[in-house]
């Protein structure tokens, strides 16, 4: 002869393991916490930086840099000041 099954019980397992299910979907979709996710943005952060810390310049980019060359105020020579012709 077969058991007997208790139908009640029967359907309220099967509910939980259902919602056991649902549960487990929901931790992997919504189950981050807050500071792992600011850990992950700020590493990403991070990351970016350094990454655009090494990119190459292209040529329609200006300088970024000091240039001492550029911006260095002129000098007089003074042998070049001699050889003017002074006007009085």
């Amino acid at each position: 002869m077969a058991d007997i099954v208790n139908l009640n019980r029967f359907r309220k397992t099967k509910v939980r393991a259902l919602k056991d299910e649902r549960a487990q979907q929901n931790r992997i979709d919504y189950g981050t916490p807050r500071a792992l996710k600011a850990l992950t943005a700020a590493q990403k952060a991070l990351e970016d930086k350094k990454l655009a810390g090494k990119k190459r310049k292209t040529d329609d980019e200006p300088p970024k840099q000091h240039d001492p060359e550029l911006h260095a105020p002129e000098q007089h020579d003074p042998e070049q000041h001699d050889k003017e012709p002074h006007e009085s």
